[in-house]
């Protein structure tokens, strides 16, 4: 992938790009702010993310003026820094920005945005269970969606593909603005079609699963309304949420779909639906209620 935008040969991003894709380069990550630790990650990682920015390369910016507030440095296979990426805020109007520097050559700064910095952030967490979700592709590769710490029921989430489970490269996705809550489970059947379940929660009157699907590899996701027939929270039902999502193949698939009714033990009850399309329709395993009690 070409950089776009201001990312040409003669800035010092393009050549950190460079350096950042060569073999056995690795990236460290600090929170300036609190000298924290935030994690590693490889180089040609680093070297996807900032292929897919089109930041613009702003004038010289008094650095006194900003908060430094992350700072990557890209090392050799020897420990040697190659150069750095720091991101830093304007504490009084709040743009962020991106200085590169290599050796002793003056920063190159950028105008970015605060998701740059986050989505930097992610892929320090990419290797740790407790925040990805994690799908194996049928054809090889895996899709990971990272989820940040939960906040009043809020989470966000950056999503990543990768080849060898060791360079992983980012999707822009509208995930978030679909639906920032807590996710519980993934399930991509093709590189394209994915399925994204969310924590239930009692939001904007819906009756059914928080439950959304992909079939343009998670750039753009949309809710699916399942046949839930009378399993409604006016019938009883509460908690009503995804517990298992399984496919055969790229078309046949079930959801099971779990809840508690009149106030008993959650996750008591379940039904199933299937799909024979990829998940564009679904129909439920019986007409009526629950299939089953745990």
């Amino acid at each position: 992938v070409a950089c776009t935008g201001q990312l040409t040969e003669d800035t010092g991003c393009q050549q950190l790009i460079q350096l950042a894709g060569q073999t056995d380069t690795t990236v460290d990550m600090t929170d300036a702010r609190y000298g924290e630790p935030l994690g590693s990650f490889p180089g040609k990682t680093l070297a996807n993310f900032l292929n897919t920015r089109t930041w613009e390369q702003v004038g010289s910016t008094d650095t006194q003026d900003l908060e430094l507030e992350y700072e990557i440095t890209l090392r050799s296979s020897s420990g040697e820094s190659l150069g750095t990426l720091c991101f830093r805020r304007d504490t009084i109007t709040g743009d962020c920005y991106a200085s590169v520097a290599l050796g002793n050559e003056s920063a190159v700064t950028f105008a970015v945005s605060p998701w740059d910095a986050q989505t930097a952030l992610a892929m320090t967490r990419l290797d740790q269970e407790a925040y990805t979700l994690r799908s194996t592709l049928p054809g090889g590769g895996e899709m990971v969606l990272v989820r940040s710490d939960p906040a009043a029921g809020t989470e966000y989430h950056w999503l990543f593909y990768t080849e060898d489970g060791r360079d992983y490269s980012p999707i822009s996705s509208d995930l978030d603005t679909q639906y920032s809550r807590v996710a519980e489970h993934m399930v991509f059947v093709s590189r394209d079609v994915g399925f994204l379940s969310f924590r239930y929660e009692g939001l904007d009157g819906y009756p059914d699963p928080n439950l959304y699907r992909t079939e343009d590899g998670g750039a753009t996701w949309q809710r699916i309304a399942l046949p839930m027939g009378d399993i409604t929270t006016g019938n009883g039902y509460s908690g009503i949420h995804v517990t298992a999502m399984e496919f055969e193949d790229g078309l046949n698939g079930s959801v099971t779909v779990s809840m508690d009714q009149d106030g008993g033990q959650a996750d008591a009850l379940s039904c199933v639906f299937v799909t024979g399309d990829g998940g564009r329709t679904w129909a439920a395993v019986t007409s009526g209620g629950p299939l089953q009690s745990n």
